[in-house]
C-alpha cells in the first residue's frame, strides 16, 4: 500500500454515521454495514480529514503509548480491510488539510477491526433508494453529496 496514499468516502455508495465511541458504515451496494470502534474511530476521522496512511500512522505514534511497528501494521491492514471493502476510494487528489486533525492521546492502543455485519443486508438492499434513476428520489440527488445528505 502507498503509504503516502489519502482517501475519501466512497460516496454515494457508503454512507456513514459518527457516534460518540463508534462509527457506523453501510455499503448501500451490498446491504453490509460495518463498525469502527476505539482506534478505529481515530483512524476514520483521520481518512475522513484528508490524512494520508503515514500521517495517521505517525499521529497514532505520538498519541498511543505502545509499539511503534505494531500501531503501524494495524494502520496499515485496517486501511486495507477499508479499502477491500469498498467503503473508501483513493483519492485522486490532495483532500482537506488533515492539520486540525488529531487522534485522541493518553489511551492505550488498540489494533483497529473493522466489524462486518449483513443480519440487515435484505432491509438494506430492498430500500427504494436503490430503485433512484438519475433525477433521485424523492427529490433530485446532489451528485456533490451522498443519500445520507439527501434533504439536508
Amino acid at each position: 500500500m502507498n503509504r503516502s496514499a489519502r482517501f475519501r468516502l466512497n460516496a454515494p455508495r457508503v454512507i456513514h454515521e459518527l457516534f460518540e465511541h463508534e462509527v457506523v458504515v453501510v455499503n448501500l451496494d451490498t446491504g453490509r454495514y460495518y463498525c469502527l470502534q476505539s482506534s478505529g474511530v481515530d483512524l476514520w476521522n483521520g481518512l475522513m480529514a484528508g490524512a494520508s496512511v503515514e500521517e495517521i500512522v505517525r499521529a497514532f505514534q505520538t498519541a498511543y503509548p505502545g509499539d511503534g511497528a505494531e500501531i503501524e501494521t494495524g494502520v496499515v491492514a485496517t486501511v486495507a480491510d477499508l479499502a477491500r471493502e469498498e467503503l473508501i476510494a483513493e483519492a485522486p487528489t490532495l483532500g482537506p488539510s488533515a492539520e486540525a486533525w488529531q487522534p485522541r492521546s493518553g489511551t492505550t492502543f488498540e489494533r483497529p477491526t473493522l466489524q462486518t455485519y449483513t443480519d440487515m443486508q435484505d432491509l438494506l438492499l430492498l430500500d427504494p433508494i436503490h430503485e433512484v434513476d438519475e433525477a433521485g428520489w424523492p427529490i433530485a440527488a446532489d451528485p456533490t453529496k451522498g443519500p445520507a445528505d439527501i434533504g439536508r
